[in-house]
């Protein structure tokens, strides 16, 4: 299989969650990013608005049913809107 670069950080990488086979999100710092490639090899990128809750250590879910992402980390659970159509 080819290996394909979906992105680069200066940010440790803390936890990838892949959501299906094109679509990963990952924890880069206090910043979450999901990245998708596309059938024609490109690889397309979303941040998430940053929040003032840092992200260190923080474990994400997502849940496939509801489509929408879970973000827990020591002081709190953050859930996204709904991310997928």
């Amino acid at each position: 299989p080819e290996k394909v670069l979906l992105q680069k950080t200066t940010n440790v990488i803390t936890n990838v969650y892949w959501l299906n086979n094109n679509y990963m999100i990952f924890i880069a710092g206090d910043i979450i990013t999901i990245t998708e490639i596309d059938v024609r090899g490109n690889v397309n990128t979303v941040t998430l608005p940053q929040t003032t809750v840092t992200l260190k250590d923080a474990k994400i879910f997502f849940h496939p049913e509801e489509k929408k992402l879970y973000i827990l980390n020591q002081n709190s659970l953050m859930v996204s809107e709904r991310l997928l159509p």
